[in-house]
């Protein structure tokens, strides 16, 4: 329940500010292109601090922020999104191992590819930690 019209509407319009200023501003453009040149050139590497889960994390974090404030029609297909992430976590044995795996159950048995979200989930499994 609203105590005043103004209360109420407050939220929408720091929002709507914010979603003006990101995407029609020069400091919006450059914080938009940050965030694209994080999303396809970041590497899990040995000196990142933290977990696989926890890159994987901070990528789709990244990933969310910028679907947030772009239109629909430039965000990245499902399949733009594995590729590119598995492009981000290649250095990882468990990774290749799942990657080459993929390959041959799609050569060998004439199975379909994994999808963006059945290679997250696979990926957030105990085995990377």
């Amino acid at each position: 329940m609203c105590i005043t019209l103004k209360v109420c509407t407050m939220p929408k319009k720091v929002w709507s500010e914010f979603d003006k200023y990101l995407k029609h501003s020069t400091r919006g453009d450059i914080k938009l292109s940050g965030l694209l040149s994080d999303l396809t050139s970041l590497r899990l590497s040995s000196n990142y601090r933290g977990t696989t889960q926890d890159f994987i994390a901070d990528w789709m974090n990244k990933l969310r922020r910028y679907e947030q404030v772009t239109p629909f029609s430039v965000h990245f297909p499902d399949p733009l999104k594995k590729t590119v992430l598995q492009n981000a976590i290649n250095n990882i044995s468990a990774s290749n191992i799942v990657k080459t795996n993929e390959q041959l159950e799609i050569v060998n048995k004439g199975r379909r590819p994994l999808t963006f979200p059945g290679m997250l989930q696979l990926h957030m499994m105990p085995i990377f930690l």
